[in-house]
């Protein structure tokens, strides 16, 4: 194999470790939508304070503390900064199963945020230095259909966890009897800590750089400064397709459970096999596209795709409009998680190219700052208002995506387009 095309030997094996890690993240962030009913029953919550305890608590620490992780992504051990993240934020969802009202609970969803925020600065930078800009795509894909083999982990395990716990309780030693739905988020926690010694199995890769000082890491933001135009566009793409994709995507349970008639054992089964299928194809077709994109438009090509998956985004919408029929609404979910994975694979593979290889980890950081903090944060709860303060009604989650998510997703794709002059000018610059 040609130098050019790997830069480590043991890069795919790195890859894929890094894959089931970030597997493992989601299956601790995302169980939590399939366990909302038993969440609502025991606190008493509504569905803006349940979106609250998913997003916003999320968010904020996930945002905030990733600038100073990125900071240290670019300096310290990254294997080692991951090692200590997997092992906090299990620790974080062993807590969030203990807890017995919103506020503990809120807490606990912070500290899941805060350790969390160091996995796609760590592991994107990683990939960034075990392959070259054009090959990419498709280790970057993997990686984020992770978060999709995730999602169906969450579902397959919490389902299952939830059916087994529903007629046998047993009594923990020191924390007592607890419900179903804690019971399956203390599974889903240890799962993720037995998981983390595969991380030793992980060596941390050479940089394409040579020593970072601080010096070096204030020139990144003056490169940041100097294309402002580019990266305040590209970051107001970003935090629109976050809001997009968390603000639909994270009601898709409620729309089977609600609306199509589903138990929750039977939407787990359905989102986790779209999930698992839809990863698969994310994986594949994703990496593929935006390599295939990278190669005929080196400068904006991968931003280029972007937008067409976008569009694509909103016609997989119009299948809501009928959320009783079941086989529709589960093909508009596939196809959605694939452009999922199309946008996130052109976006991350872009992201390393925009700035010195010493300023990875903090403009990724910076990425989930903007993207996050008001994507994951709001999204959820912008949908959850559109249903309960505009529709008033809680069965009607299915026309509140439609509301919400058509303007939104062209928004974003109007962003994306208006980004890609900024970009070409600046690459070209560049070379």
């Amino acid at each position: 194999m040609p130098a050019s095309e790997l830069r480590h030997p043991g890069a795919w094996r790195t890859v894929w470790i890094l894959a089931l890690v970030w597997a493992m993240a989601m299956l601790d962030r995302l169980i939590l939508l399939l366990l909302v009913p038993g969440i609502k029953a025991s606190m008493a919550l509504s569905d803006t304070e349940v979106s609250l305890l998913y997003g916003l608590a999320f968010a904020i620490c996930f945002s905030v503390v990733g600038i100073p992780l990125g900071h240290l992504v670019d300096r310290w051990n990254r294997r080692n900064l991951l090692l200590a993240g997997m092992l906090g934020w299990s620790a974080a969802t062993l807590a969030c199963a203990l807890s017995h009202d919103f506020w503990t609970f809120f807490a606990a969803r912070m500290v899941l945020g805060a350790f969390q925020a160091v996995l796609a600065p760590a592991a994107i930078s990683i990939v960034a230095d075990l392959f070259p800009t054009e090959q990419r795509g498709k280790p970057t894909a993997l990686l984020l259909a992770a978060s999709m083999f995730g999602g169906a982990l969450a579902n397959f395990v919490g389902g299952a966890l939830l059916d087994h716990f529903a007629d046998h309780q047993p009594v923990l030693p020191l924390v007592g009897r607890l419900a179903a739905w804690q019971l399956a988020l203390f599974g889903a926690g240890l799962f993720s800590l037995i998981a983390t010694p595969l991380l030793l199995l992980v060596h941390e890769p050479p940089r394409e750089s040579a020593t970072i000082g601080i010096g070096e890491s204030f020139g990144m933001i003056a490169h940041v400064r100097r294309h402002g135009a580019m990266f305040l566009l590209l970051f107001a793409a970003f935090v629109v397709i976050a809001v997009a994709g968390n603000g639909v995507g994270n009601w898709w349970p409620a729309v089977f459970m609600r609306q199509s008639g589903l138990t929750p054992t039977e939407t787990g089964v359905v989102l986790g096999s779209v999930s698992l299928i839809g990863g698969i194809g994310a994986a594949v077709i994703g990496g593929a596209l935006s390599d295939w994109a990278a190669r005929r438009d080196p400068r904006t090509g991968r931003l280029k795709l972007t937008a067409v998956a976008l569009v694509g985004q909103m016609i997989v919408l119009l299948p809501l409009l009928q959320p009783q029929f079941v086989p529709g609404i589960v093909i508009a979910l596939s196809i959605s998680v694939v452009l999922s994975g199309v946008v996130g694979a052109a976006c991350y593979s872009l992201l390393p190219d925009l700035v010195p290889p010493q300023g990875r980890g903090l403009l990724i950081a910076m990425y989930q700052f903007v993207g996050n903090l008001i994507g994951f944060g709001l999204g959820p709860t912008a949908v959850a208002l559109v249903t309960n303060e505009v529709l008033r009604a809680e069965t009607r989650v299915a026309e509140a995506m439609m509301l919400f998510g058509l303007p939104i997703y062209a928004l974003a794709g109007v962003f994306v387009l208006l980004a890609a002059p900024a970009v070409r000018r600046m690459r070209a610059a560049a070379t």
